[in-house]
């Protein structure tokens, strides 16, 4: 019985190792900006576009968007 928990905690444990390190890759991709939904006021600066893309180590992030005076903005 103690070798059979003991086997049950080992499995539990690699499993929620690999859901750990699987959650790093989850915010990856393009998220775009839902204006029916947002609760930003208008005239407030936001977001349209923010990209996640990894490249090696690093994580490059895009945001696209609009200022308070309606100007387009570009961060990289």
């Amino acid at each position: 019985m103690k070798n059979r928990s003991c086997v049950l905690l080992l499995v539990m444990m690699f499993a929620a190792t690999a859901v750990c390190l699987a959650a790093d890759n989850a915010a990856m991709g393009t998220w775009k900006l839902n204006e029916s939904k947002s609760k930003i006021a208008p005239g407030m600066p936001n977001n349209h576009t923010v990209v996640y893309s990894a490249e090696g180590d690093k994580v490059n992030v895009t945001v696209d968007g609009v200022d308070s005076k309606g100007n387009s903005t570009h961060t990289e």
